[in-house]
């Protein structure tokens, strides 16, 4: 069912608050966005001979995340542990363009897709470019919206980040 104005306002209102707290390493905040029972797939692109079949893995993950699991990254990034995290010491620069934003309401959720495109960098290094389908369930109880789920489905089988330690 599409859904009003007003409500897909509401979505892309979340989502450029989120690519702000995402893109400024204030991932105490993002975390407090999503639901407690959240969880996050990067499923594996695949590549097939027949552009209608499936072009992501439906059992293997590049990541799987859950709120427990990004709390303890959330909490090695703290200012006592973070000169051990190695891999963000110096910080990788990212950027969030969330585009095409599409919302289906459901009895209790929102169905959203978006298309993302992430910039990624270190100090010296080449920029990096990743983009995505988003497929995400937000929760909304007339106040504020609550990140359940989400799958991202990358848009090439060739990731050349550093690290892949990333929300997209």
């Amino acid at each position: 069912m599409n859904v009003a104005a007003g409500i897909k306002d509401r979505v892309v209102t979340a989502y450029n608050l989120e690519a702000d707290r995402l893109d400024a390493h204030d991932l105490a905040a993002w975390l407090a966005w999503v639901h407690d029972e959240f969880r996050y797939e990067v499923p594996i692109p695949v590549t097939r001979d027949d552009p209608r079949a499936p072009q992501h893995s439906s059992t293997g993950f590049l990541a799987v995340e859950t709120k427990d699991s990004v709390a303890l990254w959330v909490s090695r990034l703290s200012p006592a542990l973070v000169d051990a995290a190695y891999a963000e010491n110096p910080p990788v620069r990212t950027r969030h363009f969330v585009t095409n934003v599409q919302v289906a309401k459901e009895q209790d959720h929102l169905n959203v897709t978006s298309n993302v495109l992430l910039t990624w960098g270190k100090w010296n290094e080449e920029m990096r470019f990743l983009s995505a389908q988003r497929q995400d369930v937000l929760l909304d109880d007339g106040r504020e919206l609550t990140l359940l789920r989400r799958r991202a489905l990358l848009d090439t089988n060739v990731i050349r980040l550093s690290h892949f330690r990333v929300i997209i």
